[in-house]
């Protein structure tokens, strides 16, 4: 006797498919707006903009608001 395949579920594989292909839109979605703005951060000399960036922890005002309500 010979086992017979299970039938293919078309549908599911074409979801399958579409929501993979959806994710992959999404992550270049996402991408590329942070692309496209690096590169219009010039100025009309075409030189870079020259910004500070300030990196790292910073006490402000609301971070010692939150530490005296966290010490009561």
């Amino acid at each position: 006797m010979s086992a017979k395949k299970p039938a293919v579920d078309n549908g599911r594989r074409k979801f399958l498919n579409g929501s993979a292909l959806v994710g992959a839109g999404a992550v270049v979605a996402t991408v590329i707006p942070g692309v496209a703005g690096a590169t219009t951060d010039n100025d009309q000399t075409g030189q870079a903009a020259e910004q500070p960036r300030e990196e790292g922890y910073r006490l402000t005002k609301h971070i010692q608001d939150y530490y005296k309500t966290a010490a009561s």
